[in-house]
């Protein structure tokens, strides 16, 4: 929480449109040469030594840890949370990617890796502005819902067929090993480089991709691959992944073209002070870098209640040619897609309309006609209403009308401590339905109201009722947790309590050792003398009377 209102709304997020690393994701092949010449002509003496080393920018490929995901959206499905459906109907399923945001740009889905480039330009005010040409981003989010007909349809009812329909579309995705992205007829191996590496038999895995379905190790420049695909330091060739079959014209009717990528990723720097994150955890720097990838299909809602569907975080590595408007000369009818991450969400219809109607429905009035009022006043309650009745009824509808809810209780204590049961208390917010004297309720140190050191201290009781208000606890309490979240105040509190204790504690041991330990009547001290020198007179005077008290 920020410090103040004004705090809060300076906070800035910044949107940038990518990050690009120096170098991409991948495996690199560093060699030094060093050639010893002589220095005379008939020297001689020629030797050249060679060096090569392997250099790996590891980045995830295949699948994505929890630990890169920040946040997701629409919210995930869960039967058993009650999630609800949103109005998901006008808006692009996202994902929030952290502890690596330049993630979406260290591969390419184009074939081959893209140059970095810098645009100049001028503007019409005269300035130079130089910016970063338009890098597509190698991880799109796809949305498959229940009513594009890729799963069979469910026979169960009410939200026990959301939830099967859900699990249908997540079936959708399988689990294998990484060979089944190489096509049949060729091998995986383990990065080698010849001459460095000693290839063994064991390093080689047959190829398991059907004849019918491409891959981002098929579409290769020319359309050849190696016999022996080398698949880098980050995959092995029987390494368990997520896939997800399509066929290529289905695909393309719900994957954005290579132009709509560089679009659909982009960079936020975000002020985090404060701020707790979905991984529980307290960031340290007050702005971190997050990475945003967008879907490019809008959900559609289903007036016939099938509103189920899922949204996949999807590999787009070298698949440029089989993109919408691709120019692939594969026959294969099918693609095979690495899954990083996938949720399911339900779809509501977008209800800002209907809310707007209540609205202008209130007071009686035709919401095709807004300037007839049947009632042209939002009426106060009648707070006087059933006073001086004892009957439950009229107690309970006269609290009501103030603005009181009964509200279960349990009071505080152990599990078996006889002071901890369930009861119900009134509770009433910050607001009321009626008409109140303006004044204010003394919480300051006086003898007459003293400082309140707990939320306990400010319940009510009524008894007439037999019954608590708690209204002024929980806002005590609301108070202090709202406090103690922002940091600079916690910071402040803990200073001043630090120093207050370090303050009492100095008198203490001044008191004890000009008073108590040397007896009742304490070392006598020049008028003027200081507290310090006070403390060094009557510590040596007490350890004298120590040191006399051990030889007696």
């Amino acid at each position: 929480m920020a410090n103040s209102a004004t705090d809060f709304f300076n906070k800035k997020v910044t949107f940038i449109q990518h990050k690009v690393a120096s170098l991409d994701a991948g495996d690199y092949d560093v060699k030094v040469t060093q050639e010893l010449v002589g220095k005379n002509p008939d020297d001689d003496i020629n030797v050249v030594s060679t060096l090569t080393k392997i250099i790996s920018v590891q980045a995830p490929r295949l699948r994505l840890s929890n630990q890169f995901v920040s946040q997701i959206y629409p919210l995930a499905y869960d039967k058993d949370e009650n999630t609800e459906a949103g109005p998901y109907d006008t808006c692009l399923p996202h994902i929030t990617l952290r502890n690596n945001p330049a993630l979406p740009w260290l591969r390419t889905p184009t074939l081959e890796k893209l140059q970095k480039e810098v645009v100049k330009y001028k503007t019409a005010a005269g300035v130079n502005k130089v910016y970063d040409k338009e890098v597509p981003s190698w991880l799109a989010v796809l949305v498959i819902q229940e009513t594009d007909g890729l799963t069979a349809q469910t026979t169960a009812t009410g939200e026990d067929r959301n939830a099967d329909a859900a699990n249908k579309l997540l079936d959708l995705i399988q689990t294998d090993t990484v060979n089944n992205l190489i096509p049949v007829g060729f091998k995986a191996t383990d990065y080698k480089l010849p001459g460095i590496y000693e290839i063994t038999g064991s390093s080689y895995i047959d190829g398991a991709l059907p004849s019918d379905t491409t891959s981002l190790f098929r579409e290769k420049p020319g359309g050849v691959i190696p016999k022996e695909v080398p698949l880098g330091t980050s995959m092995k060739p029987n390494e368990l992944f997520q896939y997800l079959d399509l066929d290529i014209s289905f695909f393309q009717s719900i994957a954005p073209t290579l132009n709509d990528l560089p679009y659909l990723a982009h960079l936020r720097q975000v002020d985090v002070t404060s701020t707790a994150t979905a991984l529980g955890d307290t960031p340290t720097d007050a702005i971190e870098d997050f990475s945003v990838v967008l879907g490019n299909r809008v959900p559609t809602y289903d007036s016939a209640g099938k509103n189920m569907a899922i949204a996949v975080l999807v590999s787009l590595e070298h698949l440029e040619n089989i993109l919408p408007g691709g120019t692939s000369s594969s026959t294969c009818t099918k693609v095979r897609l690495p899954v990083l991450h996938a949720w399911p969400f339900k779809i509501g219809q977008d209800n800002t309309k209907e809310f707007e109607q209540k609205l202008e429905s209130l007071n009686g009035a035709d919401p095709t006609n807004p300037t007839s009022f049947t009632h042209p006043q939002l009426n106060l309650v009648d707070s006087t209403a059933h006073k001086g009745e004892t009957t439950p009824e009229g107690v309970m509808e006269r609290a009501m009308r103030k603005g009181y809810v009964p509200f279960n209780h349990i009071t505080r204590g152990t599990d078996d401590s006889p002071n901890r049961f369930q009861t119900v208390s009134w509770y009433r917010g910050p607001l009321v339905p009626y008409q109140k004297p303006t004044g204010n309720i003394a919480f300051q140190d006086s003898e007459l109201s003293p400082n309140v050191h707990s939320a306990d201290a400010l319940l009510r009781y009524d008894k007439g009722l037999g019954m608590l208000d708690v209204s002024y606890a929980a806002a005590w309490q609301l108070g202090k947790l709202l406090a103690l979240n922002d940091k600079k105040f916690a910071q402040t509190l803990y200073r001043w309590k630090r120093e207050t204790e370090q303050h009492i504690i100095a008198e203490l041991e001044k008191n004890i050792l000009i008073g108590g330990l040397l007896g009742s009547n304490p070392p006598e001290v020049q008028k003027g003398e200081n507290t310090y020198h006070k403390l060094n007179h009557a510590t040596a005077q007490y350890f004298t009377k120590l040191i006399k008290l051990i030889h007696s």
